[in-house]
């Protein structure tokens, strides 16, 4: 079976999309959805279920 030259490129520019994506993703949604609903951060009493 022989390579193809065309493939190492799509290979890096398909690599490069998935890391952008996954980092928006993990990153910038949550903080797109904190900021549009505007929710607020959890205090530590909260947390520990006091009130």
């Amino acid at each position: 079976m022989r390579t193809l030259r065309g493939f190492g490129p799509q290979a890096i520019a398909i690599m490069g999309g998935l890391t952008v994506a996954t980092a928006l993703t993990v990153f910038f949604l949550p903080a797109l959805y904190a900021a549009w609903f505007r929710v607020e951060r959890a205090s530590a009493d909260s947390k520990n279920g006091k009130q």
